[in-house]
């Protein structure tokens, strides 16, 4: 059973819990929805890095990768320290609230654009576009130009936002990170509490995905 089979039904469960003024119940389906999309981003990640590992095994290099990406290793728990919310309902979509706290902080910063888009649209991208983090646009339809490391002559990690032919920049910092989902309320023009990104303790996270 597909995680998006399984959303899609949490999400219908969502709608006929709103007619009846169900908020108990929808409360207890948004949260099992916001796991199901974290376990779904986790799946992607963890089938991308497969794919990595076995790229690095036939090139048959001396050493293996820590990531997907060819950024500096990052701490890889089951829950990185940045943790990015998302107030669905705050901007008046039928979306649950989201709290993203993945394996690390690029998977999170990843997630976070790839739900905006499936809630928003397609059409926050080019917007999102213009945000200019450290050295690098957030987003791109150009990674090989936008993303060049000149001195290097290779392109900084980046990831694709599904389908849609743009790319996130993921080679940056949590604090980077934590100023671009800034930057991303001010590009879309979301109220105050609408996106959040801030790092938590290992003990939030406990409290945080608590599903019980």
């Amino acid at each position: 059973m597909s995680p998006q089979f399984i959303l899609e039904k949490a999400m219908q469960k969502i709608s006929d819990a709103s007619a009846k003024s169900n908020l108990a119940e929808i409360s207890r389906i948004t949260k099992i929805a916001t796991r199901v999309q974290e376990i779904q981003v986790t799946v992607a990640s963890l089938e991308n890095e497969l794919l990595a590992l076995d790229s690095a095994i036939t090139r048959a290099t001396t050493s293996i990768p820590s990531t997907i990406t060819n950024e500096s290793p990052q701490k890889t728990t089951l829950a990185g320290d940045l943790l990015i919310e998302i107030n669905f309902p705050q901007m008046g979509y039928p979306a649950p609230k989201q709290s993203l706290c993945m394996r690390t902080g690029s998977a999170t910063l990843i997630s976070c654009i790839e739900n905006l888009v499936k809630s928003l649209g397609p059409e926050i991208l080019p917007k999102l576009g213009k945000i200019q983090i450290s050295r690098a646009p957030l987003l791109s339809q150009s990674p090989d130009k936008d993303f060049l490391n000149r001195k290097k002559k290779t392109t900084y990690s980046h990831h694709p936002v599904s389908d849609s032919g743009w790319f996130v920049f993921t080679n940056n910092s949590t604090k980077e990170k934590i100023d671009a989902i800034k930057e991303i309320g001010r590009a879309l023009n979301l109220s105050p509490g609408s996106i959040s990104a801030r790092l938590v303790s290992k003990e939030e996270q406990n409290g945080i995905f608590d599903l019980s």
